[in-house]
């Protein structure tokens, strides 16, 4: 596996919880993405026991673009409802 040139992280600001897409390039010209995500059952307001589950789906592309654009598409499709991507700072 060849290592990782950088990485960049977006904030995924949607309507059923705050995600994430991580974007990375390998030496070797290989990019990957990742999209970072959780669901959960149960409600606090009704006294329920919340349970989270963390997951990841990660995508191989040919380029950033193409990275970004398969995350996106993704969360279009498996996460559906309104959200805000924007790149972080930190």
């Amino acid at each position: 596996m060849n290592q990782i040139k950088w990485t960049k992280k977006y904030n995924v600001y949607h309507e059923k919880g705050n995600f994430n897409i991580f974007i990375a390039e390998h030496f070797g010209k290989q990019f990957y993405s990742s999209v970072f995500y959780y669901d959960k059952t149960g409600s606090w307001i009704k006294g329920e026991i919340i349970d989270l589950n963390f997951k990841l789906k990660t995508f191989l592309a040919k380029d950033e673009k193409q990275a970004f654009e398969q995350s996106k598409k993704w969360i279009d499709n498996n996460l559906p409802g309104k959200y805000e991507i924007s790149e972080s700072k930190d």
